[in-house]
């Protein structure tokens, strides 16, 4: 039984191996292939990275199965970071991969194609990249795939743009150019021109290029001879020797022009002359010029007035005969290389002051003493006139000179007289005068302007009618006539005056007569005294004695003036404050002290001792109970001044006033501000142990519904129900969790909670706290401290509670965008140790309009009801901010952000830690 077994087994296993047998060849098969696979594409990775210019492998879904190192640098990436990624994604960090797209899928469908970026990399690197895309080909229609090959194009085209820039300034200079220029072939024929040379010469480009200089623009000899057709050839053959050269040139016009040619050869690399460069500038105008000076030196040559010309030191480069004659020279030859100094007499002073007015004005003129070559001297009329170069600069001058020695000595002595006499009369303030027999002004000192408005020479000529008081006028007339009578009845006058802008000016003059040399005829001459300024003063003082007597009859309160212990001024208010008439303080002033009640006794007392004080400094201010005969009694302030003058207490001034209401007010304040303090400490504790109470049976509450949500029986609608139950009770939970810190913070207790702090953990802990909030919403959270200390000290938890509720809101009233917290530090100037460190919280949100800016931060308030509704909240955050911030003895206020929404700004003292 046993062989029978084996023999039937052994044909079942061989036919089940052989049965098997495909499969392994099979799998024997593929194993191969990929095998070789694997082989390819680590071929294909080491030909991709062997190519500089970057190759990439890419699938239809536009991801990269294979990158080159040189692919991935063209991007500024590493392969490993952008390999398996989609192409749109790589190159979509820049917001170019419409192009790619499109040449992806026309590869993808079977054409090949390419495009052109610029890349800005990271690093802020532009790059100018070529694009291709090629199909590789597969078993469909569609490529399964697609080679993607970049090319940096970034040097070669900032070449070619470089290249386009300095062709483009190159055409500009030339053609902007103010001089000829041209081009012209050695056989002579011109092939080039710029605008000016076309202008200049009057030609159009048509009718210049391609013929020959000789002929048309320069003649075969100009005007001096010269053979310019063989100047031409010579300076071909030598054009190194003919590099600056002077010829004269036609126009088309015919006129004849000088022009100052600059040439250069142009030539190839093996040495052989192309072209000649030819630069011109018009000569004719310094032709003529050179000329004109000729023709001048020959008249200056036959003045006869003296004329040297120096430069700005004075130092004489030219002299004319004349000038030389006057100064006792032979000739004009032996004055050049002297200086101003040693012909003019250096030792007045006046030329250097004539040079500089002649610098300033270009023209200076004055009489000056001249020093002859033997030694004698000259008074000289002497002008100086200042020379400029072609661009305006200051040259040189020129002087000319008049002997005027004669007609000096007369003048002199007048002039000195003159002087003296207008010298005395212009610094007299009273008025001098001079009137003839008809009454008009024959002279008027400098005084007029001031008292009358008028300049002497509007007056001089006028009858003295026009400065005199219509009023005063016929007695001033009967004045004069008895004056020149030699008769009159007083040596002085008093009168009114008019000035120009109508005003009366009271005068007091004291003329006189004298004869007239010349008609023998009397005329007054005097002086006038302006008494404006005193009758003004005496106005003003009558006017004020009666306003002050109006003041002191009409006023409610009392005052007094003492000297020492005696009463100089009582007024009439005394008798109605405290019930004694002003005579009677006066006579005895202890009265005072039986007018008040027996405890206010002594400060009547003291009030009437610092009446009599002795310094500056004794200064008195009580307030007293006055009880007059048959009076209600009546609350009264009194107060002493001391007047100081000279360092010394003149007098002391002494005011009372009655302040019975006010003190009464004050009073009645004091109870109402108590009975208010109470209110508010018992409303506070009401809050804070009613909040207590109602925070225990709220988080049983929560608890309930926490634990009832997880019970696996509940429906879908009865689980999403107990969720809203609990999100109201959390909700309601937060505000009263806002309402008890609100009323904690009331008395802002804890300052000694004041230490040191690092400003980077504390935005790292707000980092930390809202960053989860912000991204939950798409938002960028943004802290950021730029400038601000770091090590600083304050209450850094009243900070960071603070920060975190500006946080809160800016996170939660921004749909979209950025919230952004920047932070920086001021100096303060007297306290070394202290900072206002200033925080800005901005959002993208909304904002708050302006009209609400003020009562946002009121308790209850929002500014928006319909966010009110939306977002949730009761209004106590910004409210509990403005509380907290006095709290840390800082400001808040509320503004637009650069985001487009609310900007915030929190200032607060804090200390600089010491390390």
């Amino acid at each position: 039984m046993a062989s029978m077994g084996l023999s039937f087994a052994e044909p079942w296993l061989g036919w089940f191996i052989l049965g098997l047998s495909p499969l392994f060849l099979l799998a024997f098969w593929r194993t191969g292939c990929r095998a070789a696979g694997v082989r390819r594409w680590k071929r294909l990775a080491h030909a991709l990275d062997a190519d500089s210019e970057g190759l990439a492998l890419v699938d239809r879904q536009h991801v990269l199965l294979a990158v080159s190192n040189g692919f991935a640098a063209l991007l500024g990436e590493e392969s490993e970071d952008i390999l398996g990624r989609n192409m749109e994604d790589v190159f979509g960090i820049q917001g170019k991969f419409d192009d790619l797209t499109a040449g992806l899928e026309n590869a993808l469908a079977g054409r090949a194609g390419s495009c052109s970026l610029s890349l800005r990399l990271a690093r802020a690197e532009r790059r100018e990249l070529h694009v291709g895309f090629a199909p590789l080909p597969g078993r469909s229609s569609r490529s399964p795939r697609v080679a993607v090959r970049l090319r940096d194009e970034t040097r070669e085209r900032h070449a070619q743009m470089e290249l386009r820039e300095r062709e483009a300034l190159y055409n500009g200079l030339v053609e902007g150019a103010r001089s000829i220029i041209l081009r012209v072939t050695p056989e002579g024929i011109i092939s080039f021109m710029n605008r000016f040379g076309y202008e200049f010469f009057g030609y159009a480009q048509e009718e210049v290029l391609g013929r020959h200089v000789l002929g048309l623009i320069v003649p075969e000899v100009d005007a001096e001879g010269r053979d310019l057709v063989r100047l031409w050839n010579d300076l071909l053959d030598d054009i190194d020797s003919f590099s600056q050269n002077e010829n004269e040139n036609i126009r088309k016009n015919g006129e004849r022009v000088w022009v100052a040619w600059s040439n250069k050869a142009i030539r190839d690399q093996d040495g052989m002359l192309q072209e000649v460069l030819c630069v011109g500038n018009d000569m004719t105008r310094l032709r003529k010029s050179n000329r004109e000076i000729e023709a001048l030196y020959k008249a200056l040559n036959q003045a006869g007035s003296g004329l040297v010309v120096t430069d700005l030191a004075g130092g004489i480069v030219y002299a004319n005969p004349a000038w030389a004659r006057l100064h006792g020279y032979e000739s004009f030859e032996g004055v050049p290389g002297h200086t101003l100094g040693e012909v003019l007499d250096a030792g007045s002073g006046e030329l250097p002051v004539l040079l500089a007015e002649a610098r300033d004005a270009g023209l200076a003129s004055a009489e000056l003493l001249h020093v002859r070559k033997d030694g004698s001297s000259f008074v000289g009329q002497t002008s100086l006139t200042l020379l400029t170069d072609p661009a305006g600069k200051p040259d040189g001058f020129v002087v000319m000179v008049t002997d005027a020695s004669e007609s000096r000595r007369l003048l002199s002595d007048l002039q000195r007289n003159r002087q003296r006499l207008e010298a005395i009369v212009g610094c007299l303030t009273d008025l001098v005068f001079g009137l003839d027999d008809q009454g008009r002004f024959t002279y008027l000192s400098p005084a007029v302007k001031s008292i009358f408005g008028y300049d002497p020479e509007e007056v001089l000529g006028h009858s003295f009618d026009l400065l005199t008081h219509p009023d005063d006028l016929e007695r001033c007339q009967e004045y004069l006539r008895t004056l020149l009578a030699e008769d009159p009845t007083e040596n002085s006058i008093g009168l009114r005056g008019l000035h120009r802008d109508g005003s009366v000016v009271h005068l007091l003059s004291h003329p006189s007569v004298m004869r007239d040399p010349v008609t023998g005829r009397n005329i007054a001459v005097g002086v006038a005294r302006d008494m404006t300024e005193r009758v003004r003063m005496m106005e003003n003082l009558n006017e004020s004695r009666g306003r002050f007597d109006d003041l002191v009859s009409a006023i409610e309160e009392a005052f007094w003036l003492q000297s020492g212990t005696q009463l100089l001024y009582v007024s009439p208010g005394f008798e109605a404050l405290f019930g004694l008439s002003a005579e009677r303080f006066m006579s005895d002033a202890q009265a005072l002290r039986r007018v008040v009640l027996p405890e206010d006794a002594p400060l009547a007392e003291r009030l009437l001792a610092a009446s009599a004080a002795r310094t500056a400094e004794e200064r008195c201010d009580v307030t007293l109970r006055v009880s007059p005969p048959g009076g209600k009694v009546r609350w009264v302030r009194g107060r002493t001044f001391p007047i100081v003058r000279n360092g010394q207490v003149e007098r002391v001034a002494g005011v009372a006033q009655d302040v019975t209401a006010y003190t009464e007010a004050v009073q009645d304040m004091e109870q109402a501000r108590d009975v208010a303090e109470r209110a508010n400490k018992s409303k506070s504790a009401f809050l804070s142990r009613i909040g207590h109470e109602f925070r225990t049976p709220l988080n049983g509450v929560l608890g309930m519904l926490q634990l009832l949500a997880l019970d696996p029986g509940l429906g879908e609608k009865a689980l999403e129900r107990v969720r809203d139950a609990e999100m109201s009770g959390q909700i309601l939970l937060q505000l009263l969790d806002r309402l008890l810190e609100y009323v904690a913070v009331e008395s802002c207790r804890g300052r000694e909670s004041e230490q040191p702090f690092s400003l980077h953990e504390l935005l790292e802990g707000l980092q930390g706290a809202h960053g989860p909030a912000a991204a939950g919403k798409g938002l960028d959270l943004v802290l950021e401290s730029s400038g601000a200390e770091n090590n600083l000290v304050g209450d850094a938890a009243r900070i960071r509670r603070t920060l975190d509720m500006l946080l809160e809101n800016a996170i939660r009233f921004t749909p979209a965008g950025m919230v952004r917290l920047r932070v920086f530090s001021e100096e303060e100037p007297d306290q070394p140790h202290r900072l206002n460190v200033v925080f800005l919280v901005e959002d993208a949100g909304p904002g708050i309009p302006e009209k609400m800016r003020v009562s946002v931060f009121e308790p209850f308030v929002q500014g928006d009801e319909s966010y009110t509704r939306r977002f949730g909240g009761i209004g106590l955050g910004l409210s509990l901010v403005r509380r907290l911030v006095r709290c840390l003895d800082g400001n808040v206020d509320v503004g637009v952000s650069e985001l487009g929404g609310a900007l915030f700004r929190v200032e607060l003292p804090l200390g600089r830690a010491l390390l």
